[in-house]
C-alpha cells in the first residue's frame, strides 16, 4: 500500500487517457466514420463512448486510491470525537418509534472505517460483518435483517458508484 506508487500511477493513468484521445483524434478511419454523418451524430455517439469510458476509469481509480491513503492516528482520533459529539445531541422525534441513535453511530463509524482504508469491503456480507462488529462492541443487540438491509443499501450505493 504504497501512496507513492498509487500517485505515480494516477499521473502515468492520466498521461495514458490523454495520449490515447490524441491518437483517436489522429486516426484516419475515426475520422472518416465521423465526417461520414451529416450531421456528426457518429462522431458524438463515438465520443460520448470515449469520454464516458475514461469517467468510469477514473472513478474506479479514484475509489481505489481510498486503500492507499490512511488518515493519520490523530486525524482518526479527532473524527471519532466528532462522531461522539453528534451522536451525543438529542434528535427531536415528531412521533412513533423512538428514534434508535445507535443506527446514526453505526453508519459514522463505518463511513470512517471506509474512509480511513480500514474497511475495504469485496462483499456486501463484508459490510454486515463490520456493522455486526460495531453493533457488538457497543454492547447493542441488532437483527441481523435490520443489519443485512442496511448493508445491503451501502454496498447498492458503492456499486453504482463505480
Amino acid at each position: 500500500m504504497d501512496t507513492e506508487a498509487f500517485s505515480l500511477f494516477g499521473e502515468v493513468f492520466e498521461q495514458f487517457t490523454n495520449a490515447t484521445k490524441r491518437k483517436f483524434e489522429a486516426d484516419k478511419l475515426i475520422k472518416t466514420i465521423a465526417r461520414g454523418g451529416e450531421d456528426g451524430s457518429a462522431a458524438r455517439a463515438f465520443w460520448k463512448l470515449v469520454d464516458d469510458a475514461f469517467v468510469r476509469l477514473k472513478r474506479q481509480k479514484d475509489i481505489r486510491a481510498f486503500s492507499f491513503t490512511h488518515t493519520a492516528p490523530s486525524k482518526k482520533a479527532e473524527i471519532r470525537g466528532m462522531i461522539a459529539k453528534s451522536t451525543s445531541v438529542p434528535i427531536n422525534n415528531t412521533g412513533g418509534k423512538p428514534l434508535a441513535k445507535h443506527w446514526d453511530a453505526m453508519w459514522s463509524a463505518i463511513a470512517v472505517q471506509l474512509y480511513s482504508g480500514d474497511l475495504i469491503p469485496k462483499t456486501q456480507a463484508d459490510i454486515e460483518r463490520a456493522m455486526l462488529d460495531w453493533l457488538s462492541a457497543e454492547g447493542i443487540d441488532a437483527g441481523e435483517r435490520t443489519v443485512r438491509n442496511r448493508a445491503r443499501a451501502l454496498w447498492q450505493a458503492m456499486l453504482e458508484a463505480e
